[in-house]
């Protein structure tokens, strides 16, 4: 399983908020078979808001276990835990831009999904920064499903729900549901599930087709 496949699997729930626990559930229905530990740490969050370990631990019969220790700063809020530890779960599942050494395919996927400019330039950013600014949209997009916005985006609109209630349902931090709630996010979703990559693969058969 990749994390495009995780947010669509999600993409369908109403009911909040989302336990990242059942999160790893579906994870490990898929293969996803490593010992993940949530632990939380003393962290510096100006620095380093979670961190993720993974190792290989010799088992007596049988193949090595694969240990993941996932980190985030005890001293963080609960919503902030929650996204945090979304989002590094996300790395154990090696999406394929994780394993890119192209700064500019990097580059162009910050670029399409809409990352603030500042991030947009692999050469002032490394990649693990770019990585885990991707991997924080897949986890907002988890815990905070497709179906819960479009029900919630008639009320938004109408003003019967603010951004800090709609925070409050999904229990992620207010600045992650400010941003699900733009009109911008459905282009953004698009490229995290891979569906434009889909269209533009349609498209380019109905041109062959047209030519042929």
């Amino acid at each position: 399983m990749q994390a495009h496949e995780l947010v669509i699997h999600f993409e369908t729930e109403t009911r909040l908020p989302i336990d990242v626990n059942d999160v790893l559930t579906v994870m490990r229905a898929a293969g996803h078979d490593d010992q993940i530990e949530f632990i939380g740490a003393d962290l510096d969050p100006d620095i380093l808001q979670g961190a993720i370990k993974i190792w290989h631990q010799r088992a007596i019969y049988g193949d090595p276990v694969r240990m993941v220790n996932i980190y985030y700063h005890r001293g963080h809020s609960k919503d902030w835990q929650r996204l945090i530890t979304c989002k590094e779960s996300i790395h154990i599942m090696d999406p394929h831009w994780v394993c890119s050494t192209d700064v500019e395919a990097i580059g162009h996927l910050a670029d399409s999904i809409g990352l603030p400019p500042v991030l947009q330039d692999p050469f002032k950013e490394d990649r693990r920064t770019l990585q885990d600014h991707v991997a924080e949209l897949y986890a907002a997009a988890i815990l905070l499903p497709w179906a819960a916005r479009e029900v919630m985006m008639p009320l938004y609109l109408d003003g019967k729900l603010t951004i800090d209630d709609i925070a409050r349902q999904a229990d992620i931090p207010r600045k992650f549901a400010s941003r699900v709630m733009l009109p911008g996010w459905e282009r953004i979703y698009d490229h995290l599930t891979h569906r434009s990559e889909l269209a533009q693969g349609e498209d380019a058969d109905e041109e062959s087709e047209g030519s042929a």
